[in-house]
Order: structure tokens, then sequence, then C-alpha cells
């Protein structure tokens, strides 16, 4: 295989400005050794925070979902809630962080397992989970994780918050499951 094809496969490919690297392979292996800081220009909101906000969100959601009667009114007021809460906000917000440390940083192959890492370790969309937690959990857990044991980095995402909450098989109990 081409040195080309190979940075483009196992990372996000080189800039302009920079050179071929000789050995394609020992520049992908030396990129996996540290996990690099990430360079968003904004704020990282962090897991704690996240819990908080999506706390926050879910008991003024269920507020208006006990007293609301109406529907129509209901929705009116979930909306205005998901603009003021960012429910809408918060996972463009995460994808933008991911494709700006991809573009802008300094070891793409970690970058391009970490999208890879990110999409296997999914949490389920119940509960708000994605949109206020897989962001966090991504920078704060999964991150640190890559540069270890394979088996660690499993094992220790297993137990992560919101893949606990993902993974706790409410529905596998009782006749149909």
């Amino acid at each position: 295989m081409k040195h080309k094809a190979f940075i483009r496969r196992v990372g996000f490919g080189i800039r302009p400005e920079e050179k071929l690297p000789h050995d394609p392979l020992n520049w992908a292996k030396s990129q996996m050794k540290i996990t690099p800081k990430l360079i968003w220009p904004g704020k990282l909101y962090s897991e704690k925070e996240m819990i908080d906000i999506r706390v926050d969100f879910q008991l003024e959601e269920d507020k208006i979902q006990e007293t609301e009667k109406s529907p129509a009114k209901a929705k009116i007021m979930k909306t205005k809630l998901y603009r003021r809460t960012g429910f809408k906000f918060f996972e463009q917000y995460e994808l933008a962080i991911r494709h700006h440390q991809a573009v802008h940083g300094d070891q793409p192959v970690f970058e391009r397992f970490w999208h890879f890492w990110g999409n296997h370790f999914a949490i389920v969309d119940k509960n708000k989970l994605p949109v206020f937690n897989t962001g966090p959990m991504q920078r704060e857990q999964l991150r640190p994780l890559m540069t270890g044991k394979f088996a660690d980095m499993v094992y220790n995402m297993t137990l992560t918050w919101p893949m606990i909450k993902s993974l706790d098989n409410f529905k596998s109990a009782g006749p149909n499951s």
C-alpha cells in the first residue's frame, strides 16, 4: 500500500505543509502513545456539568408533562425548554469539537481512532443520554483510555455512568424479553 493511502486510512491524512513520513507505520504508532490535549477554543462542558444540566432539563420536562394537559401547549412549552436549555445544541456542539480536533489536532491517527471507539461505545437513545452525556463521556473517559490496554479500555468504558444507564436492560425482563 502506498504511504499516502495508508496515512489516509489510519488517520485523517497529513496537512498540506507536512512532509510525508518515511516510516508511516511508526508515524501512526507514535500517535497512540499519549493522549493529545483538546484544542477546542470554546467551553468544554464536564461530565458532571452535563449530568446536572440533564437532571435540571428532565425535571422541567417532567413538570410540563404533569401540569400541561393540552398536547399543543405542552409541545410549545417543550420547544421553549429545548431552546433555553440547549437540548438541540449539545449534540452539534460535541460533533463540532470532534471535527475541530480532527482537522486541527497534531495526532490524526489518535483522532481517527477516537471517532472509531466513540462510535463503538455508543449509548442508547433513552432518557436523553446521548444528547447530554456522550460527548463528555468520550472526552473524559474514552480518550485517556485509548493509549492503554484494550481490555482496560473496554472494562472501564462499560463502568461509566452513561454506559451503565444505557446497558441497564430495563426492557430485558419478563415474558417478551
